[in-house]
């Protein structure tokens, strides 16, 4: 009996053995493990930070290389700083794309004064597509070019849900040619604010501009890009000082820039200049529907001694 009690201590003993050396093995394991994994680390995070540290010199390079002087990479990096630390495959990519335009380095300088984050969008999306449907509709080239020195952002709209909608609208609406065109280069925002509802051709309809009219574009332009709260709170503005409605769309029909967002008319600027005529002046609406102009100038004492002195005469 006592050899058997031996050999079953005996055996128990070595199974311990065993299994406090599979724990340490796990143990060192888990060490080495830990170890490898904190020393990779400060080296991945450290590589990204030397590229950075070379992409300025890089941009500029490149810009260089592409005929921008000192003074045009000031007025670059003074409008889109971020430029300075661009990555050199995707700047080359952009700037290859745009050279095939005819684009030049001052071109450049240009656009990103006009849109300091062109850049930082995509605009290899549909491009042969997008460039054959904007030369078609510009009629050459070097319209195209011209009118993309002025405003680059056709490159950066979403080319079939809403450059080609927008257009296909306002052909529909009878803006076509020179003056679509013309508003395509006069108002950025045209293809990503425009909206049309039945109250929207309502109000052109009020307006009593034909189509042929020379400031049809100007009306529907406006009105397209407008909110129907904002031109609600216009009219609204102008009834309270004894103007009919009738009266009112006239006067925008005339002088479409009460409705416009980009010279910051505001329903403040209106109702100031209204009380001024109406009030201090004593003149009667009339005056300012036959002067639209007085609705939008500037008030200040010296332009009311010049300004409206022939006004009230």
């Amino acid at each position: 009996m006592f050899p058997k009690l031996h050999i079953l201590l005996k055996f128990r003993f070595l199974v311990s053995a065993s299994n406090r050396h599979f724990t340490q093995s796990n143990s060192v394991l888990r060490i080495t493990a830990c170890a490898t994994y904190w020393t990779i680390c400060p080296n991945q995070v450290e590589s990204p930070n030397e590229e950075a540290i070379e992409h300025p010199r890089v941009s500029i390079d490149i810009f260089n290389q592409w005929g921008c002087c000192e003074n045009d990479l000031l007025k670059i990096f003074s409008r889109q700083p971020s430029l300075r630390n661009a990555q050199a495959t995707p700047l080359l990519s952009k700037l290859n794309l745009l050279s095939s335009l005819g684009l030049t380095g001052s071109d450049i300088v240009k656009m990103v004064n006009c849109r300091p984050r062109f850049f930082c969008s995509r605009i290899n999306n549909c491009f042969d597509e997008r460039i054959e449907f904007l030369v078609n509709l510009f009629g050459s080239r070097e319209m195209l070019r011209k009118a993309l020195v002025r405003n680059p952002s056709p490159l950066t709209y979403d080319f079939h849900n809403a450059m080609k909608p927008v257009i296909a609208l306002y052909e529909e609406i009878g803006i076509r040619g020179n003056d679509l065109i013309a508003m395509l280069i006069s108002r950025p925002t045209l293809i990503p604010r425009t909206s049309f509802n039945e109250e929207k051709m309502e109000y052109i309809k009020k307006t009593g501009v034909s189509k042929g009219s020379k400031m049809y574009k100007y009306i529907v332009s406006l009105i397209g890009i407008s909110r129907i709260e904002t031109i609600r709170e216009k009219v609204t503005n102008l009834e309270k000082f004894g103007c009919s409605e009738e009266e009112i769309w006239s006067l925008l029909g005339r002088y479409p820039l009460i409705l416009t967002l980009i010279l910051k008319l505001s329903v403040d600027k209106v109702q100031r200049n209204m009380t001024f005529v109406l009030g201090t002046m004593k003149l009667s609406p009339r005056v300012v529907l036959e002067h639209p102009f007085s609705c939008c100038s500037a008030t200040s004492k010296p332009y009311r001694n010049r300004g409206y002195r022939w006004l009230g005469n």
